[in-house]
C-alpha cells in the first residue's frame, strides 16, 4: 500500500513560510514492508536539506558574504595602487628638490690645475728682427662638476716678471686643450706667461705659476 509522507511540524516551525527547498516538494510516497514497516522511496538527505535550508532562509546573509569578499579584493587593488603611486610620487620628489638643491646652490668651486709647465721656442742663429711662436703645455686640470674635457684656459702674457693683468686674458683656448701656440711674437723680447684654468661655471683658479719663454735652438 502507498503511504504520502509529511514534513514533519517541528521543521516548518523551524522554517516558517519558507517550503521546501523554496517551493512545493512533491511529497515522496512511502510502501509498506511485508513485515508491516513504513519506507520512504526517496528519503531526503540531511546535508542538502540543511544546505538548502541555509541558503533559502539565510539570503541576505549569503549576499553579504559574497559581496564582502567582493569589497575585499577591490579594497586590496585599491591600498597596492596607492601605495604605487605614493612611491612614485616620493621618488619624484627626491629627483625635484635634488635638481632645486643643484639650481639653489650653483657650483662656486674653482678647477684645480698645476699651472704652465714650460713655454718654449726655436730661433736658429741671429734672432734680432726675427719673430718666433711659444709652444705653452700643461697638465690636465680637474674640478667637481666639469669634465677635464670642458676645462677651458686663460692665458696671460707679459714682457716682464710679474707683469701680466689677471684682469684680462691675452689668449684663451679651446675645451681641453693642454697645450697652445702663440702667434709670432719678436724673438728679440722675453716674454713671460701665465696659464690658469676655468671652468663651465665660470670659476677661475689663481695659480701664480710663471713661466718664462725659453730658446731651445740658440
Amino acid at each position: 500500500m502507498e503511504a504520502v509522507w509529511a514534513r514533519p511540524a517541528a521543521a516548518r516551525r523551524r522554517l516558517p513560510g519558507v517550503s521546501w527547498w523554496g517551493k512545493p516538494h512533491p511529497a515522496p510516497a512511502a510502501r509498506l514492508s511485508a513485515a508491516g514497516h513504513r519506507t520512504l522511496r526517496n528519503p531526503p538527505a540531511d546535508d542538502a536539506v540543511k544546505v538548502g535550508i541555509s541558503a533559502i532562509a539565510q539570503p541576505a546573509r549569503y549576499r553579504e558574504t559574497v559581496v564582502d569578499r567582493r569589497w575585499s579584493r577591490q579594497l586590496g587593488r585599491w591600498v597596492t595602487g596607492t601605495l604605487a603611486l605614493l612611491v612614485l610620487l616620493a621618488l619624484t620628489a627626491a629627483v625635484a628638490a635634488g635638481a632645486l638643491a643643484r639650481v639653489a646652490s650653483p657650483d662656486r668651486t674653482p678647477p684645480t690645475f698645476a699651472g704652465l709647465k714650460s713655454a718654449t721656442t726655436c730661433i736658429p742663429g741671429p734672432i734680432r728682427g726675427q719673430t718666433a711662436s711659444y709652444h705653452l703645455s700643461w697638465d690636465p686640470a680637474t674640478d667637481n662638476v666639469t669634465p677635464s674635457t670642458k676645462i677651458v684656459y686663460d692665458i696671460y702674457q707679459a714682457t716682464k716678471s710679474g707683469g701680466e693683468d689677471f684682469a684680462s686674458a691675452t689668449y684663451t683656448t679651446g675645451r681641453g686643450a693642454t697645450s697652445f701656440t702663440t702667434p709670432p711674437l719678436p724673438a728679440d723680447e722675453l716674454f713671460y706667461f701665465v696659464v690658469r684654468a676655468r671652468d663651465r661655471a665660470g670659476n677661475r683658479e689663481a695659480n701664480q705659476v710663471e713661466r718664462e719663454g725659453v730658446n731651445l735652438c740658440v
